[in-house]
């Protein structure tokens, strides 16, 4: 597993870390490891192609998730857009 921390907002709003890409011990297909920066902040793994594929919004092809800075990831949560690393 190739550990990796990086923040990605989903086309839908939602605000995610990258923790790391791994591989599915039955299909032996990459996945990616995310946790969602909201509510209670659930671990959740998806097929890296599709988490790196692109969608259909208001008709336009953009990004499923589209990669976002450290202090826009938490900026919004905290109300400012310093981030400590005991937040993080």
């Amino acid at each position: 597993m190739n550990e990796v921390i990086k923040y990605y907002r989903h086309f839908k709003g939602n605000k995610y870390m990258l923790l790391a890409i791994g591989q599915d011990s039955e299909s032996l297909r990459e996945v990616v490891v995310y946790k969602a920066l909201y509510g209670d902040r659930k671990v959740w793994v998806r097929p890296k192609e599709m988490f790196f594929s692109t969608v259909l919004k208001d008709g336009i092809e953009v990004p499923r998730f589209k990669e976002i800075s450290k202090e826009e990831a938490y900026a919004k949560e905290w109300g400012t857009t310093e981030v400590s690393c005991q937040q993080a």
